[in-house]
């Protein structure tokens, strides 16, 4: 299979759990006066071989970076963003396994970080680890 649908699971599984508007890749994308939103990232990492065949498969690993954005100075802290983590680690949570056009996607760990100031609004970033066995032909 491909990075395509590695990268087809991981966002489809992320747009079904979550509640606010959301950024991809190379779309044109206006944040202005939104209370929160989420920008999604697709990181390969590494890609080992399981084989020295065409037949053989790879085993690749990597990252989906959700950048979840909300408004900085907020009266109800970061409540709202921590609800939006929620809802994708409901989604992606350590274990569980997400498909595309048959590329089964394996979610290995996910990590939120402590955050920061970003502009206008306060981002903190989720971090999906991603393991998956893709098939050469």
């Amino acid at each position: 299979m491909s990075y395509i649908d590695t990268r087809n699971a991981l966002f489809t599984g992320a747009l079904s759990g979550l509640s606010v508007p959301v950024a991809m890749p190379n779309i044109s994308f206006n944040h202005d006066n939104l209370d929160a939103w989420v920008a999604l990232y697709f990181i390969p990492a590494t890609s080992q071989s399981l084989g020295k065949t065409k037949a053989s498969g790879d085993e690749r690993r990597g990252l989906m970076q959700a950048s979840v954005y909300i408004k900085a100075d907020s009266v109800n802290y970061d409540n709202l963003q921590l609800q939006i983590i929620d809802q994708l680690t409901s989604i992606l949570w350590n274990g569980s396994v997400l498909v595309s056009n048959g590329q089964e996607v394996h979610i290995l760990e996910s990590t939120a970080n402590e955050g920061s100031v970003n502009g206008s609004y306060f981002k903190r970033d989720l971090t999906i680890n991603y393991l998956a066995i893709t098939q050469r032909i």
